[in-house]
């Protein structure tokens, strides 16, 4: 036996190396959210826009353009609709192909990157910000936002300074408790160390990018957006949780936050039972699977749910009359 030999790292530190027997180990990625925009289409399965007075986000060619149009402080904003959920072992990755047409207009702000959000402001998170002609690097915990560094004050392949430009550029941040990486082209622009304090309330995060004037700006400013998707590093399986309930159940909270649902086993069912399965934590969840009013079964009934994504949480109820439901989830 030896100890595992290094063969090689990308750039973001990420190693090919060899294990104790001689085989080589590398981390893949697999994508969780989002994807590249489609013809002249805004998917609302995927997306979810907020849009103001006058401005627009339009997909066409392919080609996301979120705009604020004319009207004085206008904002629009995009967050994907599903979750890129953290699994602990290795960061996340998000991955935009990104254009400001302009490089930069003054009492206009850009963000992109990820966050959660309320009310259509960023919670916890990390992004990307243009704010006039000054790229700025800030991560926001529990709805406190903090500038880790402006263009100058950089610590990576860049030097101390980044211009956006008005070319596209592929731009990523790579997160975990605690790191949070931000590149522009595969060159490191800024690694942030979170030592003594964490950097985020909560790392199950959406895509967020927005676009919005202030101090009276009526000028409509773009963002030109091919890519947006957040892949983890490894792979997509994690180890599966079940739970068994027997019987009638008013509700139960199965897990917080979000998850994959894997499959449903029905049993000992008994005529007028309603088996059902919420994406939440309680019934005001989004119905992910209901069984309908069902007869009397002496067979077990085995669902396929075909690793369907939730975002909130997953809450069971067996109402109606009893049955024993069995929950296998990640």
């Amino acid at each position: 036996m030896f100890p595992p030999s290094s063969i090689g790292a990308d750039h973001y530190g990420t190693q090919q190396y060899l294990a104790p027997n001689g085989e080589v180990v590398a981390v893949p990625l697999y994508k969780l959210v989002g994807d590249t925009f489609f013809d002249s289409v805004l998917d609302t399965g995927r997306w979810t826009a907020s849009v103001g007075t006058g401005g627009y986000a339009a997909v066409s060619a392919g080609q996301l353009n979120l705009s604020t149009g004319t009207t004085a402080n206008n904002a629009t904003s995009l967050t994907s609709v599903h979750v890129a959920r953290f699994s602990g072992l290795a960061p996340n990755k998000i991955r935009a192909t990104l254009q400001l047409p302009d490089g930069g207009t003054a009492n206009n702000v850009r963000e992109w990157g990820i966050a959660t959000t309320s009310a259509g402001a960023t919670v916890d998170g990390a992004f990307f910000r243009q704010n006039g002609t000054t790229l700025q690097l800030v991560t926001k915990k529990s709805g406190v936002e903090t500038v880790i560094a402006s263009s100058g004050a950089f610590n990576g392949q860049y030097g101390t300074t980044f211009s956006v430009g008005t070319n596209s550029h592929f731009f990523e941040v790579i997160y975990q408790p605690r790191q949070v990486v931000w590149l522009a082209d595969n060159k490191i622009i800024h690694t942030y160390s979170a030592a003594a304090t964490s950097w985020t309330g909560n790392l199950h995060l959406k895509i967020w990018i927005a676009n919005y004037n202030t101090n009276g700006l009526t000028t409509n400013v773009d963002m030109q957006v091919r890519l947006l998707t957040v892949a983890r590093f490894g792979v997509a399986d994690t180890q599966v949780d079940g739970y068994f309930q027997q019987g009638l159940t008013a509700g139960v909270i199965l897990k917080y936050g979000p998850g994959t649902l894997r499959s449903l086993i029905l049993s000992g069912v008994t005529n007028n039972s309603v088996v059902t399965l919420y994406d939440g934590t309680s019934t005001s969840g989004t119905v992910m699977f209901s069984s309908g009013t069902m007869g009397a079964q002496t067979q077990p009934l085995a669902l396929n749910a075909s690793d369907e994504a939730f975002n909130d949480g997953l809450f069971l109820t067996v109402t109606g009359a009893a049955s024993n439901a069995w929950v296998h989830f990640e």
